[in-house]
C-alpha cells in the first residue's frame, strides 16, 4: 500500500446551477424522499409540479394509472475505446403493463428510470419550439381494459449530445493502469475502471475513510455534487439531453401548464467558456418554450 496516490475527482473551478435537471415523477416517492441526499445549496434549486401525487391524489384514493415495464430493447453505441462503456443508449421498443384506474397523469409513473407522457402533453409540447425531443410509443397491456378508446403513451428519447462532465487524473499524472499500461483509468466516455479489464489489477479505490486495497495508486475523491455535472462545451442546444438531462426552459414550460406529479433534481454545470458564451449558454437553456 501507498502513502500517496493519485486523485481523481471534478474538474476545479466554478460550477453554477438553476439551467440543467434530472426529471423525476413523484406519485410513489414524495419529493422530500427524492431530495433527502441533496445538499443545502442543491435544494435551493428544486423545482417541483403544483400537483406532487402522493400528497394529492394517492392518499385521497383518487383513480390514477400507473405502469410496469414488461420488457425493453435498447440501441446502444458503445464507446470502442473500453470495456462496457457507451456513447449512446437509447429505447428502441418497450411493453408496458398498465395498471389502476384511467386517466393517465400528465407525467405517468411506475418505469422507473424512464420518462413517460401522456398523450395531451406530448401534443402541447410537440406545438412548442423544443429542441431535439423524440419520442416513442410503448406497447401496452391493460390489467383493466379501457371502455372506449386506446389511451397512448410516450416515452421520451434523450437524444441530445451525451453532456456528462468526467473526472479526470489530476496533476497531469498519467491516465492508464501502472501495471500493464494498456487500459485508461477514466476512459474518455467517462467510465472509471476500478479494476483494469486487462490486467485485473485493482487501481482506484474511493475515498470512505476505509482501508485501500494495497495494489491502488489511484483516489476517487468525494464530491459535495451529488448528480453527475453537466459539461456544457459538449451542449448541442438540444432539451432533452443524454444521458438523462432536460434544460430549465422544459421544466418551467412543465410548470406552466401544469403538468404533474414531478420533482426537477439540479445538476450543475461546469465550463471555462469565456463570460460572453456561459451568458449565451444560460439564456438558450431558460428560454420560454
Amino acid at each position: 500500500m501507498t502513502d500517496s496516490y493519485t486523485i481523481i475527482s471534478y474538474p476545479i473551478g466554478e460550477y453554477v446551477y438553476g439551467y440543467f435537471y434530472i426529471l423525476l415523477e413523484t406519485r410513489f416517492l414524495g419529493v422530500l424522499d427524492l431530495t433527502s441526499d441533496l445538499s443545502e445549496l442543491e435544494k435551493e434549486y428544486v423545482l417541483c409540479s403544483e400537483n406532487n401525487g402522493q400528497a394529492n391524489k394517492m392518499m385521497k384514493n383518487q383513480e390514477f394509472s400507473w405502469v410496469d415495464v414488461i420488457d425493453y430493447s435498447e440501441d446502444t453505441t458503445k464507446c470502442g475505446k473500453c470495456v462496457n462503456g457507451y456513447i449512446e443508449r437509447h429505447t428502441k421498443n418497450m411493453q408496458l403493463e398498465v395498471l389502476g384506474d384511467l386517466p393517465f397523469d400528465p407525467i405517468i409513473s411506475g418505469a422507473q428510470g424512464f420518462t413517460l407522457f401522456s398523450d395531451e402533453l406530448h401534443n402541447q409540447l410537440k406545438a412548442t419550439n423544443v429542441n431535439n425531443y423524440r419520442t416513442i410509443i410503448p406497447e401496452l397491456q391493460y390489467q383493466h381494459p379501457p371502455e372506449s378508446g386506446n389511451p397512448r403513451i410516450h416515452l421520451v428519447n434523450y437524444h441530445g449530445n451525451k453532456i456528462t462532465l468526467n473526472r479526470i487524473v489530476a496533476g497531469g499524472m498519467t491516465n492508464r493502469c501502472p501495471k500493464c499500461m494498456k487500459i485508461p483509468v477514466v476512459c474518455d466516455c467517462g467510465k472509471i475502471h476500478y479494476k483494469c479489464p486487462n490486467c485485473n489489477t485493482l487501481n482506484v479505490f474511493y475515498d470512505n475513510n476505509t482501508t485501500p486495497p494495497e495494489e491502488a495508486s489511484f483516489k476517487l475523491c468525494k464530491s459535495t455534487i451529488t448528480n453527475t455535472p453537466v459539461d456544457v462545451r459538449l451542449w448541442d442546444k438540444s432539451d432533452f439531453i443524454a444521458p438523462f438531462y432536460v434544460t430549465r426552459s422544459v421544466i418551467d414550460w412543465l410548470q406552466s401548464v401544469h403538468a404533474y406529479p414531478f420533482v426537477a433534481i439540479p445538476v450543475p454545470f461546469y465550463s471555462d467558456l469565456p463570460t460572453c458564451q456561459l451568458d449565451s449558454i444560460k439564456k438558450q437553456a431558460s428560454r420560454p418554450l
